[in-house]
């Protein structure tokens, strides 16, 4: 169930849309959508925390089946975010991540991290190469590649690029 409580965050996911290839597009638009609310509030999470530094109340994130109370695969974007495209196409990463593991039966290899954030773990290496994929200078405007996940990695362009015609 999507439930949209800013009509400018709205707006920045159809526009993150229009930057992914077709196949790619409909796995990201397979995921429920929580739009400028808190997701503790309105009953999505069991625990405010995600670390001792961050809460799910005011950080985008995806809402895993196993950790949503209504067992769903959410996109959050909460009233923090504001309506950012670069935040979304790093959480369709997410989404895609997710979904590909769902199709296979298991995670993927992680893409080489590009820069420290990715270097967390496997699942933010994934959703950075996927952004740093669509904000490849070939792909994106300047407004996209300001952002940055940390660089450029040919090897996972390749990897995005075959994915994309494949779907």
């Amino acid at each position: 169930m999507d439930r949209v409580h800013d009509t400018a965050i709205a707006a920045a996911v159809g526009e993150a849309l229009t930057y992914l290839p077709a196949g790619i597009r409909r796995i990201a638009e397979s995921a429920d959508f929580l739009l400028g609310a808190d997701p503790v509030f309105v009953g999505l999470h069991r625990y405010e925390a995600i670390s001792a530094q961050s809460s799910y109340r005011n950080t985008a994130h995806v809402s895993y089946p196993h950790h949503s109370l209504d067992q769903s695969l959410t996109l959050v974007m909460t009233p923090h975010d504001g309506p950012c495209v670069n935040t979304l196409l790093h959480e369709f990463g997410h989404v895609l991540d997710y979904r590909l593991r769902e199709r296979l039966g298991y995670w993927l290899p992680a893409p080489r991290a590009l820069g420290a954030y990715a270097a967390r773990d496997r699942w933010e290496s994934f959703a950075c190469a996927f952004h740093s994929w669509r904000v490849d200078p070939a792909y994106a405007d300047d407004t996209l590649r300001a952002w940055g996940c940390g660089g450029y990695d040919p090897a996972s362009r390749a990897w995005f690029d075959q994915l994309a015609a494949e779907l």
